[in-house]
C-alpha cells in the first residue's frame, strides 16, 4: 500500500468508540494498516499518544479521562497508508470531537535528563530502513546480565522509551543524531 500524501490533512473518515468490557484485559494500539485500532484504552492514553506527552504532563479534566477504558476502531478519509504523525493528527481530531477535548500548553519547569554522544564513541550502524519501526530483543546472558538490542529506535523513540523506567524526569533527545538505527546496551540484573 502506498503511503499516505505528506500534505494530507487526515480524520477519520468512520471512527466506532465502544466502552471496554469490564473484564478486559491488557491494552493495545494497531496501525500497521489503513485501520486504527485502540483496544482497552483511557482517553488519558489517547492524549499521551496523539500528543506524546507522559501522564505527569497532563493536567486538569475529570477523573474518568483515566479510568474509563474504550475499544476504538477508525478508517481515515485519505488514500494511502498513514504515517505515524498522521495517525497521530487523526487521533488528536477524534479526541476534539468526540470527548470535546480543548488542550492549552502550559510552560512548567521539569528534571530533565538530556541523552548525549561522547564524540570519542564508535558510530552507530543505520538500521536496514525495512526495520525502522522500533523494536527490542531481550536476552539474558550467563554472566546475570541482560542485553536489550534495539533495532529500528531513532533517538527521540530511544529516549521516549527510556522514560517508561525512569519515571520521575523527562528525557530529552540532545545527541544531533538522525535516523534509526540498531544498538545493544547491557543492564546489570543486580
Amino acid at each position: 500500500l502506498p503511503p499516505m500524501s505528506a500534505k494530507a490533512d487526515p480524520a477519520f473518515e468512520v471512527a466506532t468508540i465502544k466502552p471496554s468490557p469490564p473484564d478486559a484485559k491488557g491494552y493495545s494500539y494497531s496501525w500497521r494498516t489503513r485501520d486504527f485500532a485502540a483496544r482497552n484504552r483511557s482517553v488519558q492514553d489517547l492524549i499521551e499518544f496523539a500528543y506524546q506527552v507522559r501522564d505527569r504532563q497532563i493536567s486538569g479534566g475529570p477523573s474518568w479521562m483515566a479510568e474509563a477504558k474504550f475499544d476504538i476502531a477508525g478508517k481515515p478519509d485519505a488514500d494511502g497508508l498513514p504515517s505515524l504523525d498522521q495517525y497521530r493528527l487523526m487521533i488528536k481530531k477524534l479526541l476534539a470531537s468526540r470527548f470535546q477535548l480543548q488542550t492549552r500548553i502550559i510552560q512548567k519547569t521539569f528534571p530533565v535528563y538530556a541523552l548525549t554522544r561522547d564524540e570519542k564513541a564508535p558510530r552507530l550502524p543505520h538500521s536496514d530502513p525495512e526495520f525502522d519501526t522500533g523494536s527490542i530483543y531481550v536476552k539474558d546472558s550467563p554472566d546475570g546480565q541482560t542485553a536489550a538490542h534495539f533495532v529500528g529506535h531513532s533517538m527521540p523513540m530511544f529516549a521516549d522509551l527510556l522514560m517508561n523506567f525512569i519515571q520521575g524526569r523527562q528525557i530529552v533527545d540532545e545527541t544531533g543524531l538522525t535516523g534509526h538505527f540498531e544498538f545493544t546496551i547491557t543492564i546489570p540484573t543486580s
